[in-house]
């Protein structure tokens, strides 16, 4: 077997690789020529500069406008809360203010009527009882006798009221006056065979008393008197 020697390649030392030039354009148009770099002309830029920054001004004075229309909505509307919250409480203030003077009021009146009644009592001890004399005697003309019963030092002024009282009422029966000492000055009682009434000034102004400081308390307050009465029902169920 012959040896035959296989032939090496060999590098063409005549050409030079070219250096790969970083400063230049190698896209190349349809004809494989460079085509030109994109440049934009100085004026040009400076418009598109000046363009770029009055939309950034007229962005910021409209993100300006809004923040502080936000802000003075904000001012706004707390004042108006803080400006609510004063008229309630001023509305509270007045509402309790007027109700202070009524209840003043009602109190001076009640003493003022209190004070006058003791005083018109003290003056015509018998002109209540008398005034409640002619209304029974309305009621009951065909009974033969009433008795009334008072203080004893209104015996004499109560029998000429009575009297005067039984003629004007049209009363056949016998009017008869009794003094007692237990009773006080202004009150009285009048009986007849089958019933009777009785006026008492303390009783009266204890009624009167509760009936005022209940309606001072208010319309869920319960008066004295109701109570009583309802503790009395209680009790007897």
């Amino acid at each position: 077997m012959s040896a035959q020697t296989a032939a090496k390649p060999t590098l063409d030392t005549g050409t030079k690789p070219s250096r790969y030039l970083f400063d230049e354009v190698f896209a190349l148009d349809s004809d494989h020529t460079p085509q030109p770099a994109n440049t934009v002309g100085l004026a040009e830029h400076e418009a598109a500069l000046a363009q770029a920054r009055e939309q950034g001004r007229t962005a910021g004075i409209a993100e300006g406008r809004r923040l502080a229309e936000d802000e003075q909505a904000k001012r706004l509307s707390s004042a108006l809360e803080r400006l609510s919250g004063g008229l309630a409480g001023l509305g509270e203030r007045a509402a309790a203010d007027r109700a202070a003077i009524e209840q003043a009021a009602v109190r001076l009146a009640h003493h003022a009527a209190a004070k006058l009644a003791e005083e018109l009592v003290a003056r015509e001890p018998e002109a209540e009882l008398t005034a409640l004399l002619r209304t029974c005697l309305a009621e009951i003309r065909a009974v033969p006798h009433l008795a009334i019963r008072v203080a004893e030092d209104q015996v004499e002024d109560m029998r000429r009221h009575a009297g005067e009282a039984a003629r004007l009422a049209g009363f056949a029966g016998k009017v008869i006056v009794i003094g007692e000492p237990q009773i006080s000055a202004g009150d009285g009682r009048i009986e007849w065979a089958d019933g009777g009434v009785v006026r008492d000034v303390a009783e009266i102004r204890r009624a009167i008393d509760a009936a005022v400081e209940g309606y001072l308390a208010g319309p869920d307050a319960v008066s004295p008197t109701a109570a009583s009465s309802q503790s009395g029902n209680q009790s007897d169920e």
